[in-house]
Formats: structure tokens, sequence, C-alpha cells
């Protein structure tokens, strides 16, 4: 980048997208297939609800433990930004 400022934006905003990104295609492979295969048994409202109570939750929980790793796993993985650039990317 131009900046440690923006380095460590770039940091910041990778590790969460990865993240979400993981989530997307894991709910793409397994929840389209399972819910064509309700659908024939005319279950697909509850499945479609529990499948998005699950995955609110599994967001939820993986959000906040993701608040306290990152406070460990960015300072060791970024160790040449300098505090500020920590601060930002945290």
């Amino acid at each position: 980048g131009l900046s440690s400022d923006s380095d460590a934006y770039f940091a910041a905003m990778n590790i969460p997208n990865i993240c979400i990104l993981f989530l997307l295609t894991g709910i793409k492979e397994t929840f389209l297939p399972k819910y064509f295969q309700v659908k024939d048994l005319n279950g697909k409202l509850s499945y479609t609800s529990m499948m998005i109570r699950g995955t609110f939750y599994i967001a939820f929980i993986g959000s906040i433990i993701g608040i306290f790793i990152s406070l460990i796993v960015v300072p060791l993985l970024f160790s040449n930004f300098n505090q500020h650039g920590k601060q930002i990317a945290v």
C-alpha cells in the first residue's frame, strides 16, 4: 500500500472477507442440494428456518471468537506493522 495505515486496513478487511467467503461457499454447497431434497418431502419451510437460525448462531459465535482471537493473531501475522497499524488492523 501507500502507507502503513492502508496496509493495516487491507489486512483488517481481508481476514473477515475470507471467513465470509468460506461461510457462503459452505451454504451454497450444502444448503441448496439438501433444500431440493427436502422440498420433495414438503418440509422446505422448516428446513429453511433451521438453516437460517443455525447460520446466524454460527456466524454470531464465530464473530465473538474472532474478536478475541484477532487481539492475538493480528500482531503475530503482521509483526512488521507499527503499533498504530496493529491497532487499526485489530
